[in-house]
């Protein structure tokens, strides 16, 4: 008697602060953390403040300001006529010209078109020329040409086609939203460690930034420096010859007109998920700063939600933000062959909502199929047949036949039709 088994196989830098104010309410330089200057939350939220809101708060930050001696306004009372432009992939609004606008209106506009919180437009007014505080001999035209320092380089004039305080503001918007959507063009990815320069001079070195959002590569794509530790140290003030300033005047003035630069949601990422043999694994790191333990995770495939904690040890966390070394993830799930969405969420230690880490889709493969459907034999020869197929491939797959410890290879090519109409 035979034994038969039948086997298938298998752009340039911010210039210094400007303004000779510093505001009345210090930040706390030791909170500030090069890889999360700010959250996606709060820098993309246009409706933070209303055209009412801008215009009141220059009011209120710049009392006494009287225009520069050649007559140019104080920002609180700037006005100008605006041209209509229409919406592309970077403001998914319009905007609608208008005559004599004033600077808190193009602001709100701005900010509703391109989806960009207003603060932050005012904060880069600020620290690229000084605007919201600037008064008398402060107050320059050349500076509302450049206001936002889009396309204005330190070696030379604007484009002519970004001049101007409208085009500046709406240009440098749309230019934050174009990152957000282009983040591979670019060289500071989200959830990577890169490289960043202290200074444009190449001899004062760099040292490595975990990124933690959009909102922080785009700064960095716009301000390419990070502040040393003399920088922050000094304030507003000057630090020392390596210093720069962009991205630390972001945050200072931020933070001490405004309050926090974060939603305090947790932070993290989805590194990277794949799949296998019915399975898929998803790992990553995220972080609460309400807390230095490790917090909740959910792992939704499909929507479908599988609970973990990130408690791995991940020591570039811990030297990015200084809140302990246990925040990494790394989980395998059981999942049905085909195509999935994976999406990790962090669940937040207090009340201001979970925090999406990020999605991907992911193939799950699976072992093949098929059917001994007969044996026959003669005196000589033994002859099987069936089908076999591997829902991975439309291709023919090799099929192995064993008989008592011999083998022989062929593949799976005959005409089946009936399988065909069955997968």
């Amino acid at each position: 008697m035979f034994t038969v088994l039948v086997l298938l196989a298998a752009v340039s830098p911010a210039v210094e602060m400007l303004s000779t104010r510093e505001p009345s309410a210090a930040a706390d330089r030791a909170s500030f953390v090069a890889g999360n200057l700010t959250t996606d939350e709060v820098f993309f939220d246009p409706a933070s403040m209303t055209a009412a809101d801008i215009q009141s708060f220059l009011v209120r930050m710049n009392p006494s300001c009287v225009p520069g001696p050649d007559g140019t306004p104080c920002l609180r009372d700037f006005r100008m006529t605006t041209t209509t432009l229409a919406s592309d992939e970077s403001c998914a609004s319009a905007y609608a010209g208008a005559t004599d606008e004033p600077a808190s209106a193009i602001i709100s506009k701005v900010a509703q078109a391109c989806g960009i919180n207003p603060r932050a437009i005012l904060v880069t007014l600020q620290k690229e020329q000084g605007l919201v505080t600037a008064s008398g001999s402060a107050l320059t035209a050349s500076r509302y040409v450049k206001a936002m320092g889009f396309k204005c380089p330190d070696t030379g004039p604007c484009d002519p086609q970004y001049a101007g305080f409208f085009l500046q503001v709406h240009s440098a918007a749309a230019r934050f939203q174009y990152y957000a959507h282009h983040p591979g063009s670019f060289g500071h990815p989200v959830g990577v460690s890169t490289p960043i320069a202290y200074n444009p001079n190449a001899a004062c070195g760099s040292s490595p930034v975990l990124i933690a959002n959009q909102a922080t590569a785009g700064l960095y794509n716009y301000t390419p420096y990070q502040p040393d530790d003399a920088a922050l140290a000094a304030g507003y003030g000057l630090g020392d010859a390596c210093s720069s300033y962009g991205n630390r005047n972001y945050w200072n003035y931020y933070t001490d007109w405004f309050g926090s630069t974060y939603d305090q949601r947790p932070i993290g990422f989805l590194d990277a998920a794949s799949g296998g043999e019915r399975v898929l694994e998803a790992r990553g790191w995220a972080l609460d700063p309400d807390t230095t333990a490790p917090i909740a995770i959910s792992l939704r495939v499909d929507g479908a939600a599988t609970a973990l904690v990130a408690n791995r040890a991940r020591p570039d966390v811990d030297a990015a933000y200084h809140l302990g070394v246990n925040h990494g993830y790394d989980q395998t799930v059981a999942a049905t062959q085909g195509t999935h969405e994976v999406c990790a969420w962090a669940i937040n230690n207090g009340s201001s909502g979970d925090a999406l880490l990020g999605c991907a889709t992911v193939s799950v493969t699976g072992p093949p199929i098929g059917n001994l459907d007969s044996v026959t034999t003669t005196a000589t020869s033994i002859t099987a047949s069936g089908w076999a197929l591997d829902r991975d491939t439309t291709d023919p797959i090799p099929v192995h036949m064993y008989v008592d410890g011999a083998s022989a290879a062929f593949t799976a090519d005959g005409s089946r039709p009936d399988v065909d109409a069955a997968f």
